[in-house]
């Protein structure tokens, strides 16, 4: 760090002569590293996790050896456990409110505009054309993507350098966006549709064995690494998205979420995965899926029963509305029992839209109780 020779001397005199082309790039890494990576929860879980593993260790070597004395050097030293603990959770916070001190206090930095990558379809059965990446703008105000870029989802160009996808001119996403870039929006579109605003296509594709995405802004100056994922196929990450149809999503989202470690990624709950939604933090929004309207697991005959019975029998309301909705009218009526029969019985029978049996998508707002997927087409 910049600190007239008080700091990190090889940053001091890299920002001395470097002048300001890499510096806010720099700060831009560990602005996201101290409010990410670096943060008191994080610590305290590590700091538990010792404890426990080192608890009956140091009962074993305290009653053999006894405990240590304080020294002339640390004479207020703690003889117990715990203690000790205490004063390394301090260590801890002391350093680090120096970092975010020094960042908010000598550079003046506050925070940058901002994306997150929350779902990755990497590898989707059959053609590539169905890959996608959901990202979302979680800087809490509107921001300006035009120029930035995507890297590891670029082809290779004649000199087989990387190329990555740009943002065009004009990419404005309001607070709290959600949106998608597409291999192919047109197929995207054909399979999805307007779940979100999408973006695309790229020339190159997502590793189906793993790889890092990296997102980063245009500057001013060096291009700051705003996002970075490094996914895989192999524990510890989960294995369905590897060419089964489900999407890697991001679980239990909030601003500060660090996305790069597996365990806080999952497979997606249905087949296609949930691009356009993110699945914040403490929210329980139930999904569905069409077709399953007496929410037993299964599409069948009886799904069309109950529709009819509810409609015109009196019987108490599905537990999921938008899984009896069959035809994706938003609207319950006795279309949606003719096209899940046509869907049953026809050999060319009615397609059901997404999410088809299969596949889960999350329920319109008062429209689904409890969630009825059905996983298995």
């Amino acid at each position: 760090m910049r600190g007239g020779g008080t700091g990190n001397h090889l940053l001091d005199k890299f920002f001395a002569q470097g002048g300001p082309y890499y510096q806010r790039a720099y700060l831009v890494r560990l602005w996201d590293a101290m409010h990410e990576k670096y943060t008191t929860d994080l610590y305290e879980k590590k700091i538990q996790y010792f404890r426990d593993l080192l608890w009956d260790e140091q009962l074993e070597d305290f009653a053999e050896w006894g405990r240590t004395s304080p020294t002339a050097n640390d004479p207020s030293a703690p003889a117990e456990f715990d203690p000790n603990l205490d004063r390394v959770r301090t260590h801890i916070r002391v350093r680090r409110n120096y970092l975010v001190n020094y960042l908010r206090n000598t550079e003046k930095f506050t925070g940058h505009d901002r994306v997150k990558i929350t779902e990755i379809m990497y590898n989707p059965p059959g053609p590539d054309d169905l890959e996608f990446l959901e990202l979302w703008n979680n800087s809490g105000k509107a921001i300006d993507v035009s120029g930035w870029t995507i890297e590891g989802i670029g082809s290779s160009d004649p000199s087989d350098e990387s190329m990555s996808f740009v943002f065009p001119p004009g990419s404005m996403l309001v607070t709290d966006e959600v949106i998608i870039v597409a291999k192919d929006p047109q197929a995207f579109n054909e399979r999805y549709g307007a779940v979100a605003r999408v973006f695309g296509p790229y020339t190159g594709q997502l590793s189906n064995s793993g790889e890092m995405i990296k997102i980063k802004d245009d500057g001013p100056n060096y291009p700051a690494t705003i996002d970075l994922v490094r996914y895989d196929d192999e524990p510890p990450w989960p294995g369905r998205p590897d060419g089964l149809g489900y999407s890697l999503e991001l679980m239990e989202v909030f601003d500060d979420l660090d996305n790069d470690p597996p365990e806080n990624w999952r497979a997606s709950l249905g087949k296609g995965g949930s691009p356009g939604y993110i699945h914040r933090q403490g929210e329980s929004t139930p999904f569905f899926t069409r077709g399953n309207c007496n929410g037993d697991g299964v599409v069948d005959i009886s799904d069309a029963v109950a529709t009819l019975r509810y409609l015109f029998s009196g019987a108490d309301e599905p537990p999921c509305l938008d899984g009896c909705d069959v035809n994706g009218d938003e609207n319950v009526s006795i279309a949606d029992a003719i096209a899940l029969l046509q869907y049953l019985f026809l050999p060319d029978g009615f397609t059901i839209p997404a999410p088809a049996p299969g596949e889960c998508l999350p329920a319109r707002e008062g429209f689904c109780n409890r969630t009825n997927c059905v996983t298995a087409p």
